[in-house]
């Protein structure tokens, strides 16, 4: 997992048996296989921060800043 694609063509790592994943798509498959767990662990993240974000969506919101706008969204869509 890495955001520097960029320097990782999937060539280059295929010959490994390596994927390469961004960290966005990382978090999507992630939510797609355990998304109880998932959204479990984001519940007690918010849970336990005194600053902001305090609560999911506040978390989405710094997610999708850093370069998961996708699974942010996908969080957003589960929840409402």
């Amino acid at each position: 997992m890495t955001a520097n694609l960029a320097d990782f063509p999937p060539k280059a790592a295929a010959g490994y048996g390596l994927g390469i994943l961004s960290p966005d798509d990382f978090l999507l498959d992630l939510l797609d296989l355990a998304p109880g767990p998932v959204l479990a662990t984001l519940a007690d993240q918010v849970s336990g921060y005194r600053r902001e974000p305090t609560t999911t969506d506040g978390l989405m919101v710094a997610l999708a800043k850093s370069g998961a706008p996708g699974f942010a969204d996908e969080i957003r869509r589960r929840l409402t």
